[in-house]
Parts: structure tokens; sequence; C-alpha cells
């Protein structure tokens, strides 16, 4: 009786983890998605202007990423990405100069 009691209670902590660790294997592929934006972003202002190109990125985004945003501050020439991560539960905000 004993055994199945700590058997259940590690088979309890495996499953645990296994839950973890999708939920940071998704935040991963979130943030890769994100950084793939932001490099597309940076390609795309290289030959356009960010008027035309931002409505399209951030449909993109939207698709893309829960709550995702993209923004362009022309003074500083600082491309951003906000999008919701559900296993930290907040905004994760990324940034790339061009």
């Amino acid at each position: 009786m004993v055994a199945l009691c700590v058997l259940s209670v590690g088979l309890f902590g495996i499953a645990s983890l296994q839950s973890v660790a999708l939920r940071r294997n998704y935040d991963a592929y979130l943030h890769s998605v994100a950084v793939t934006q932001l490099a597309s972003m940076f390609n795309s202002l290289q030959v356009s202007t960010p008027q035309k190109e931002l409505p399209i990125w951030n449909c993109v985004n939207a698709k893309l990423l829960p709550q995702g945003k993209g923004e362009y501050n022309p003074s500083s020439h600082l491309i951003s990405m906000r999008w919701f991560s559900r296993s930290s539960n907040k905004i994760i905000h990324l940034k790339n100069a061009l």
C-alpha cells in the first residue's frame, strides 16, 4: 500500500513536469515566431515605408501570436513586439534596433 502511494506521487510529479515542459516549449516557439517577425519587419523597412508595412505586419502578428502587436518608433529606429505568455501570465516585450 505504501509503495502504491509512493508510486502515484511519483507519477503525478512526472505528469506535472511534463506539463511545465510543454508550456515552456510553447513559449519558446512564440519567442522564435516573434524574432522571425522582427526580422521580417526589419527587411521590409529597408525597402518600404513604415506607414505601408506596419498595418500588414500587425495583421500577421495578431494571427501568429496571442495578443501580438508590433510597433515602430521612427525617431529611435526601434522595432518592438509584444505578445501574451500563458505560462508566465504576462505581456512579453522584444525589441530590435535598425
